[in-house]
């Protein structure tokens, strides 16, 4: 999950940044390949994290939860994307750049999960 995340970062800062303020088509089609990487790797990470560690009773209710973000995710980029939104051609760098919020947020806060392994080697518990 942090891999997909430095890999989205990696790949916003390519689009926007370097491909938005320089006008590079290249940097543009380089950062949709790792966009692209990306989607294809972590798009169904979190359903099979759900439903592999999840109760057999709850799985119903955290699959849905992970639908709707999906489907959320979904709307809140087609209204962001509107050209009278952040569509237009000044603003679809910061468009981009949105994405990375909730990429930094999950990184920030990774730190502190319990049971994933960078809190595992941070406690000493290299053999877990």
């Amino acid at each position: 999950m942090q891999l997909g995340h430095v890999t989205s970062l990696f790949s916003i800062i390519v689009v926007s940044l370097i491909g938005g303020l320089t006008g590079s088509y290249e940097a543009i089609i380089i950062g949709r390949f790792f966009t692209g990487l990306n989607v294809g790797i972590s798009y169904n990470l979190p359903s099979l994290m759900v439903s592999e560690t999840s109760a057999p009773g709850k799985l119903g209710f955290w699959q849905s939860v992970v639908g709707s973000a999906v489907a959320s995710g979904f709307l809140i980029a087609a209204t962001l994307g509107h050209p009278k939104v952040l569509g237009t051609m000044a603003l679809w760098p910061l468009s981009v750049a949105l994405a990375g919020v909730p990429a930094i947020m999950y990184l920030i806060s990774s730190i502190w999960l319990p049971e994933s392994p960078f809190y595992l080697i941070r406690n000493g518990m290299q053999d877990e």
